[in-house]
Protein backbone atom coordinates (compact mmCIF):
# COMPACT_ATOMS: atom_id res chain seq x y z
CA UNK A 1 0.00 0.00 0.00
CA UNK A 2 0.91 3.71 -0.34
CA UNK A 3 0.12 7.18 1.60
CA UNK A 4 -3.19 7.72 -0.53
CA UNK A 5 -4.65 3.73 -0.28
CA UNK A 6 -3.25 3.43 3.58
CA UNK A 7 -5.77 5.93 4.82
CA UNK A 8 -8.89 4.66 2.22
CA UNK A 9 -7.85 1.40 3.70
CA UNK A 10 -7.76 2.29 7.37
CA UNK A 11 -11.24 3.92 7.13
CA UNK A 12 -12.89 0.89 5.03
CA UNK A 13 -11.56 -1.32 7.95
CA UNK A 14 -12.90 0.93 10.63
CA UNK A 15 -16.58 1.05 8.54
CA UNK A 16 -16.31 -2.32 8.15
CA UNK A 17 -16.09 -3.03 12.02
CA UNK A 18 -18.22 -1.16 12.92
CA UNK A 19 -21.19 -2.71 10.57
CA UNK A 20 -19.86 -6.38 11.48
CA UNK A 21 -20.31 -4.75 15.18
CA UNK A 22 -23.89 -3.83 13.76
CA UNK A 23 -25.36 -7.52 13.28
CA UNK A 24 -23.36 -9.00 16.12
CA UNK A 25 -24.86 -6.17 18.57
CA UNK A 26 -28.36 -6.45 16.94
CA UNK A 27 -30.89 -8.25 19.12
CA UNK A 28 -33.54 -10.84 17.21
CA UNK A 29 -35.81 -8.31 17.73
CA UNK A 30 -34.46 -5.62 15.88
CA UNK A 31 -33.18 -7.97 13.03
CA UNK A 32 -36.53 -8.35 11.38
CA UNK A 33 -37.42 -4.86 12.38
CA UNK A 34 -38.00 -1.75 9.60
CA UNK A 35 -35.84 0.76 10.13
CA UNK A 36 -35.33 4.11 7.89
CA UNK A 37 -37.65 2.11 5.88
CA UNK A 38 -36.18 -0.92 5.38
CA UNK A 39 -35.18 -4.04 7.64
CA UNK A 40 -32.46 -3.98 9.90
CA UNK A 41 -30.64 -6.76 8.34
CA UNK A 42 -31.50 -5.57 4.75
CA UNK A 43 -29.74 -1.98 5.61
CA UNK A 44 -26.23 -3.91 6.05
CA UNK A 45 -26.83 -6.54 3.42
CA UNK A 46 -27.21 -3.63 1.05
CA UNK A 47 -24.02 -2.48 2.23
CA UNK A 48 -21.98 -5.57 1.89
CA UNK A 49 -23.61 -6.23 -1.76
CA UNK A 50 -22.20 -3.18 -3.01
CA UNK A 51 -18.52 -3.98 -1.77
CA UNK A 52 -18.02 -6.18 -4.59
CA UNK A 53 -19.30 -3.96 -7.86
CA UNK A 54 -16.47 -1.38 -6.33
CA UNK A 55 -13.43 -3.62 -5.78
CA UNK A 56 -14.23 -6.03 -8.96
CA UNK A 57 -16.18 -3.61 -11.40
CA UNK A 58 -17.73 -5.89 -13.43
CA UNK A 59 -15.46 -8.92 -12.92
CA UNK A 60 -16.74 -12.50 -11.87
CA UNK A 61 -19.39 -11.86 -9.26
CA UNK A 62 -19.95 -13.81 -5.82
CA UNK A 63 -23.61 -16.07 -5.31
CA UNK A 64 -25.77 -13.99 -3.74
CA UNK A 65 -28.34 -14.85 -0.95
CA UNK A 66 -30.85 -12.32 -2.87
CA UNK A 67 -31.46 -11.05 -6.11
CA UNK A 68 -30.04 -7.29 -6.47
CA UNK A 69 -33.16 -5.66 -6.24
CA UNK A 70 -33.06 -6.82 -2.53
CA UNK A 71 -29.55 -5.09 -2.19
CA UNK A 72 -30.16 -1.78 -3.93
CA UNK A 73 -33.24 -1.18 -1.30
CA UNK A 74 -35.67 -1.54 -4.27
CA UNK A 75 -37.87 -4.23 -3.09
CA UNK A 76 -38.60 -5.63 0.19
CA UNK A 77 -37.67 -9.80 0.87
CA UNK A 78 -39.97 -11.06 2.97
CA UNK A 79 -37.54 -14.27 3.77
CA UNK A 80 -35.39 -13.18 6.92
CA UNK A 81 -31.70 -14.46 6.32
CA UNK A 82 -30.01 -15.01 10.33
CA UNK A 83 -27.53 -13.07 11.13
CA UNK A 84 -24.49 -16.08 10.27
CA UNK A 85 -25.64 -15.83 6.41
CA UNK A 86 -25.62 -12.12 6.46
CA UNK A 87 -22.04 -12.34 8.37
CA UNK A 88 -20.71 -14.87 5.68
CA UNK A 89 -21.85 -12.44 2.98
CA UNK A 90 -19.72 -9.87 4.50
CA UNK A 91 -16.76 -11.72 5.20
CA UNK A 92 -16.89 -12.75 1.57
CA UNK A 93 -16.97 -9.24 0.60
CA UNK A 94 -14.10 -7.94 2.98
CA UNK A 95 -12.04 -10.87 1.69
CA UNK A 96 -12.54 -9.33 -2.04
CA UNK A 97 -11.78 -5.81 -0.83
CA UNK A 98 -8.82 -7.12 1.67
CA UNK A 99 -7.32 -8.61 -1.83
CA UNK A 100 -8.00 -5.53 -3.86
CA UNK A 101 -5.84 -3.64 -1.28
CA UNK A 102 -3.56 -5.47 -0.96
CA UNK A 103 -2.05 -5.06 -4.62
CA UNK A 104 -3.55 -1.52 -5.13
CA UNK A 105 -1.18 1.21 -6.37
CA UNK A 106 -1.62 4.78 -6.90
CA UNK A 107 -1.95 4.73 -10.23
CA UNK A 108 -5.21 2.66 -9.35
CA UNK A 109 -6.93 4.91 -8.30
CA UNK A 110 -7.03 7.34 -10.87
CA UNK A 111 -8.35 4.52 -12.90
CA UNK A 112 -12.13 5.03 -14.47
CA UNK A 113 -14.51 2.81 -12.77
CA UNK A 114 -16.28 1.91 -15.89
CA UNK A 115 -19.10 0.65 -13.24
CA UNK A 116 -20.09 3.53 -11.83
CA UNK A 117 -19.19 5.79 -14.32
CA UNK A 118 -21.76 4.12 -16.14
CA UNK A 119 -24.26 4.19 -13.50
CA UNK A 120 -23.77 8.09 -12.75
CA UNK A 121 -23.50 9.08 -16.69
CA UNK A 122 -20.12 11.02 -16.25
CA UNK A 123 -16.49 10.37 -15.50
CA UNK A 124 -15.81 8.31 -12.22
CA UNK A 125 -12.18 7.49 -10.61
CA UNK A 126 -11.71 4.33 -8.55
CA UNK A 127 -11.19 6.71 -5.63
CA UNK A 128 -14.01 8.49 -6.00
CA UNK A 129 -15.74 4.87 -5.83
CA UNK A 130 -13.85 4.32 -2.85
CA UNK A 131 -15.01 7.51 -0.87
CA UNK A 132 -18.33 6.75 -2.04
CA UNK A 133 -18.13 3.20 -0.55
CA UNK A 134 -16.62 4.15 2.97
CA UNK A 135 -18.62 7.51 3.30
CA UNK A 136 -22.27 5.08 1.97
CA UNK A 137 -21.03 2.52 4.85
CA UNK A 138 -20.80 5.34 7.33
CA UNK A 139 -24.64 6.63 7.03
CA UNK A 140 -25.71 3.13 7.15
CA UNK A 141 -23.59 2.50 10.82
CA UNK A 142 -25.59 6.04 11.81
CA UNK A 143 -29.00 3.85 10.61
CA UNK A 144 -28.37 1.12 12.89
CA UNK A 145 -26.62 3.02 15.61
CA UNK A 146 -29.90 5.33 15.80
CA UNK A 147 -32.05 1.60 15.97
CA UNK A 148 -30.53 0.23 18.46
CA UNK A 149 -30.18 3.61 20.68
CA UNK A 150 -33.77 4.08 20.07
CA UNK A 151 -34.55 0.73 21.63
CA UNK A 152 -32.50 1.58 24.61
CA UNK A 153 -29.35 -0.60 23.53
CA UNK A 154 -25.95 0.48 23.52
CA UNK A 155 -24.97 2.14 20.08
CA UNK A 156 -21.56 1.13 17.79
CA UNK A 157 -20.68 4.61 17.96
Amino acid sequence: MNAITTPIKTQFDRVYDLLENAIESCPDSLWTEKIGGFFYWQQLYHVFAIIEPIFLDGKEPLPSLFPPEVAALSRHEQQTPDKAAVLKVAREQKAIADAWFAKATEEDLWKKHEGRSKRWGREVNVLEALMLLVGHGYYHVGVCDVALRDRGLKGMM
